[in-house]
């Protein structure tokens, strides 16, 4: 039986809890990861628009796999 060691994902980014937030709004927010991916987003949402790739939604999955590409590598950066 062979076990996989999850992903590192920097933890959570903004996690909350109830005694600010309430339940409904606590949990353990975006990982850093995600924020990252979210910035990379930023820079690469031109890539949207290309229009040699032939539909949006294969156009927007290019641009996501390429976002969490760039997180994971700025997750390995910050461990050196």
């Amino acid at each position: 039986m062979t076990t996989t060691k999850p992903m590192d994902d920097g933890g959570p980014f903004h996690p909350t809890d109830s005694d600010n937030f309430g339940p409904k709004y606590s949990g353990p927010g975006a990982s850093l990861r995600d924020v990252f991916a979210i910035a990379a987003l930023q820079s690469l949402s031109s890539a949207i628009q290309d229009e040699s790739i032939t539909t949006l939604e294969d156009r927007a999955a290019d641009t996501a796999r390429a976002c969490y590409t760039i997180a994971d590598a700025m997750l390995k950066a910050r461990h050196g």
